[in-house]
């Protein structure tokens, strides 16, 4: 996915033969690419208290979506996990896995000259501003006030 964007949703199905309430749980391998508030999970059966979800179940599948927002201007790659977990204690310990790889891809945005003001004479001063560590050039040639 780019930069600076909403990925597709993801869809994905739970089961718990003996309908009882799941908790998704999940972490990020680099919080600084996407962090917890950037993951979001949807659906019929999906409730929220802050950062936890649950999913009421039933003998059948229960579709779940899967929203990701990176943070602002990062790209990488880093592994998100996303555990479901059931809350009720049993003696199976019934937890299921799936981690995946998301690739957020660097977007080039192009620099922003802006004129601060004039400072005397002939002279004028310049910001420019990117989203990458590059060297910028300026060249004036003339002007004229």
């Amino acid at each position: 996915m780019d930069e600076n964007n909403v990925s597709n949703s993801i869809s994905f199905t739970v089961t718990d033969i003996n309908e009882q309430a799941l908790t998704i749980t999940y972490t990020s391998s680099d919080s600084s690419l996407i962090s917890s508030s950037g993951i979001t999970f949807s659906g019929d059966r999906v409730s929220s208290s802050g950062g936890v979800y649950t999913v009421t179940t039933s003998s059948e599948s229960s579709s779940i979506t899967l929203t990701i927002t990176p943070e602002s201007n990062q790209s990488g790659t880093c592994t998100i996990t996303i555990t479901i977990t059931i809350t009720v204690t049993d003696p199976d310990g019934m937890t299921a896995t799936s981690p995946f790889t998301l690739t957020v891809t660097d977007v080039m945005n192009a620099p922003t000259l802006a004129t601060t003001a004039q400072t005397s004479g002939n002279e004028m001063s310049f910001t420019c501003t990117t989203n990458v560590s590059t060297s910028v050039s300026i060249s004036v040639n003339k002007f004229f006030i």
